[in-house]
């Protein structure tokens, strides 16, 4: 996407021939790899193959830490491979406990969640992300910003397609 900033993508239903295309259309399931000069993250587990942390820090160089933008089912696959894993506390609820829809994730396979709250900033070495918190689309929602760069990195709250941080719901009328 940009120097330090990667997008780890599937490319099933992509909206064009080109499966880096940016263009509106059908859903992908998109991560983000962010480097600094001394730690990197992985933004969302949104494709289901367990070989992502492992391309994830070799494309880095270095380990990799996880951060979740929302608890839903299909940005957590194979949440499992990982020790630790940073996202906000009101979205633990969805994943260890699921929801109408989502099926529990075992106790055994869930990873020590960290928290990060509105306002924190998780500091690669050179790069900067500041933790901004919209409620919404979950309870635990939230954005990266790299003020340096003017990049803003979001899981579903805000995509190429829809607004989902307003309210609990997407209206469909």
């Amino acid at each position: 996407v940009m120097k330090g900033v990667y997008i780890i993508c599937t490319t099933q239903n992509v909206p064009t021939d080109d499966p880096f295309s940016l263009a509106p259309g059908m859903p992908t399931g998109n991560c983000y790899l962010v480097t600094g000069e001394e730690k990197a993250i992985l933004f969302d587990l949104a494709i289901p193959d367990t070989r992502v942390k492992r391309y994830a820090e070799l494309l880095a160089g270095k380990p990799a830490m996880l951060v979740l933008s929302h608890g839903h089912s299909d940005h957590i696959f194979c949440l499992d491979m990982w020790e630790e894993v940073w996202l906000h506390k009101e979205d633990v609820p969805i994943i260890v406990q699921g929801s109408s829809w989502q099926a529990p994730l075992p106790e055994e396979r869930c990873p020590t969640f960290n928290f990060l709250e509105d306002g924190d900033v998780i500091d690669l070495g050179g790069r900067r992300l500041e933790v901004i918190h919209i409620p919404g689309h979950t309870p635990g929602s939230i954005m990266l910003l790299d003020s340096k760069t003017r990049t803003l990195l979001s899981g579903d709250s805000v995509t190429r397609r829809l607004l989902y941080g307003v309210s609990g719901f997407v209206p469909f009328d």
